[in-house]
């Protein structure tokens, strides 16, 4: 492991990345919304009827958005936020439930 970067500076690139992965997924929705609807939206997503492109491109964006950007972001903010006692108190806890419950 290389020790060209102190932690607390990976934690704020993090912290700065996911913020701007924020902005990134509001701008997903802007362009989401502008996308037209047609009226047989609905019997598209029931997969009655072929999806239209706009249907197509929609559902997209919402599974990056909501799926796949949310993750990555939440993973960000964590660890852009946690600390060494987070992490021993985390330890302690796993710890405590492993006696506990015999080595699970």
């Amino acid at each position: 492991m290389s020790s060209g970067v102190s932690v607390a500076k990976a934690q704020k690139a993090l912290g700065a990345i996911a913020f701007e992965l924020l902005a990134l997924q509001e701008r997903l929705t802007e362009i989401d919304r502008g996308l037209p609807v047609p009226p047989d939206q609905e019997a598209m997503l029931q997969d009655e009827v072929p999806p239209d492109l706009a249907t197509e491109v929609s559902g997209c964006i919402e599974c990056i958005r909501d799926d796949y950007l949310r993750r990555v972001i939440e993973a960000l903010e964590q660890a852009s936020r946690v600390t060494a006692h987070d992490l021993l108190r985390d330890f302690r806890e796993r710890q405590k439930r492993r006696r506990r419950y015999g080595g699970r």
